[in-house]
């Protein structure tokens, strides 16, 4: 049974759709890159699945779960915008 503490109250669920030769640059970049800082700030990886087809593209599926809302949102990259990006946008 999974212990209490390690519910949460947000999951998010998100797809991708990538073309089957960069599935090993994908799962190594999530690994190495985004779980680990992802994991840092109390967030689970709970799951990363793909289809079985033997199509160009491949979709992927991830499941993560946060504590609420806000949780996710400090999980985010966050980037300046860059000086010539429309103002208006």
């Amino acid at each position: 049974m999974t212990p209490l503490e390690d519910y949460r109250a947000v999951y998010a669920l998100r797809t991708f759709i990538i073309a089957r030769q960069d599935l090993s640059e994908f799962f190594r970049c999530s690994e190495e890159g985004i779980w680990p800082r992802v994991g840092k700030l109390d967030g689970r990886v709970l799951g990363l699945w793909t289809t079985l087809a033997t199509t160009d593209v491949v979709k992927i599926v991830l499941l993560t779960a946060y504590h609420g809302p806000a949780h996710w949102e400090e999980t985010r990259v966050r980037r300046l915008k860059p000086e010539a990006f429309a103002k208006d946008i």
